[in-house]
């Protein structure tokens, strides 16, 4: 008992109560428990289904998953974020608002989810024959409207839990999504090939929807003793346009670009070559977990010190994300390098040859880490249209230096472009960033 109250004593001085770095502590913890778990649950069972699948029918799988990915921003409708970043900024002076927001977003993603997976599997026959030119991919496509659907209402949940701080609940909606993967996807390719694959993983998702409506539901009530009425919900409607509305947007830049630069290495290399981008991704994916799990929490508390006026704790926090970022990164990526030859044999011998590939997929992973707290100022500090304006400069030479490269080079042109497009990105929007938090300090002094 002595033992435990010295220690309690300890952790005390070290992260005291209600301090911001107790709070980016906690939330670093649980949400690279939470990520990194479900992370290494996708990997293995990526791994696996290389092993059943053939290398065909894994790179249709990348295809689909892709194109899944591209209709998924429209189903999202940028709820996640939107509830992250107002509800961190509104839960201490006005949680009934919060709340209303909260509300209003995932009853969006609700609604945007049903309609874009109704509309992806009209479309599976027009876009597997004329645009992916994979005829036999329809039925898959089509089922991967149900990871449309779950996927967004998840997301929603999981950026309401962010924003309240409820970062046990927001980590335990990825693990639940992480072992229904393992579970069903798995047991689905066995039995299924592309097709039960790919209806396991939307059965992943609904399982991580199911913990976080029941986790969102308790929290809600505890949060705003006030009755939620409909009409006040959509009188907060004005929050589409100032911040989902870009956030939506930027996101149609991103991946659509992404998604015709795969097409363009299917159609000129085939499905071979993207089966081995498709492996190599997985661990660029890897090096980012940590990143894309404390992206949502430095929102939060971003957003939170925004709204109460603490500019130098917002700069110092920034600060040090992205200097934590650029090491992790690194050191992954030099883990990557040195193990290349052992990771991409795991998924075959076929895969040796895509080393290259890998290797520079984990480099791209630094300066993707670092647009990624640049993201999270932009989200913020609700400068979203120019977030916007950012993310499509990056698509210009992330699509131009692809078509330059990719004919020649497949999967390993697509790499490079990567590499060069993040470098490029990171200078532009660093340069913003840094010109706009030094005038808000300065602005913050001035009036102090």
């Amino acid at each position: 008992m002595h033992m435990r109250h010295l220690l309690r004593a300890r952790r005390e001085r070290l992260l005291p109560s209600g301090t911001l770095r107790t709070r980016l502590a906690s939330g670093a913890f649980w949400a690279l428990g939470g990520a990194g778990g479900a992370r290494a649950l996708i990997m293995v069972t990526m791994i696996l289904l290389a092993r059943q699948l053939t290398s065909a029918g894994f790179g249709q799988l990348g295809l689909i998953q892709s194109t899944v990915g591209m209709f998924n921003i429209l189903a999202g409708m940028g709820a996640g974020a939107t509830s992250s970043r107002y509800v961190a900024e509104l839960r201490e002076r006005d949680p009934g608002k919060a709340v209303r927001i909260m509300t209003l977003a995932s009853v969006a993603a609700l609604a945007s989810g049903g309609m874009i997976g109704l509309l992806l599997i009209v479309l599976a026959p027009v876009l597997s024959s004329n645009l992916l030119d994979a005829p036999t991919i329809a039925l898959p496509l089509a089922l991967g409207s149900a990871i449309l659907f779950f996927g967004s209402i998840s997301s929603a949940f999981t950026g309401a839990l962010t924003g309240f701080e409820a970062f046990p609940q927001a980590a335990a909606i990825q693990i639940a999504s992480g072992i229904g993967a393992l579970l069903f996807a798995v047991m689905g390719g066995y039995w299924g090939g592309v097709s039960g694959a790919v209806l396991g993983l939307g059965l992943a998702n609904a399982a991580g929807s199911a913990v976080g409506w029941y986790s969102l539901r308790r929290l809600a009530r505890r949060s705003s003793n006030t009755p939620i009425r409909w009409r006040d919900v959509w009188d907060e409607r004005g929050i589409l346009v100032e911040f989902t509305l870009p956030a939506i947007l930027s996101s149609l830049v991103v991946v659509p670009v992404t998604w015709s630069v795969n097409v363009m290495m299917v159609r000129n290399h085939g499905f071979e070559e993207m089966a081995l981008f498709n492996a190599a991704n997985q661990w660029r994916t890897a090096l980012l977990f940590l990143p894309s799990a404390i992206s949502p929490v430095i929102l939060s508390l971003l957003a939170n010190l925004k709204g109460t006026n603490q500019s130098r704790s917002y700069a110092r926090l920034l600060g040090f994300s992205l200097g934590a970022n650029v090491v992790i990164t690194t050191i992954g990526f030099c883990v990557v390098g040195l193990t290349s030859r052992l990771i991409m044999g795991s998924y075959g011998p076929d895969y040796l040859q895509g080393r290259g590939v890998l290797i520079l997929l984990a480099l791209s992973a630094v300066p993707m880490a670092v647009n990624n707290v640049l993201g999270q100022f932009f989200a913020s500090a609700n400068k979203m249209w120019m977030g916007l304006l950012m993310n499509f400069l990056w698509g210009v030479a992330f699509l131009g230096l692809s078509a330059s490269l990719v004919p020649d080079h497949g999967a390993l042109g697509v790499a490079i472009a990567y590499v060069l497009s993040y470098v490029l990105h990171t200078i532009w929007q660093g340069l913003y960033a840094l010109v706009s938090v030094r005038r808000a300090r300065s602005q913050t002094l001035a009036a102090t």
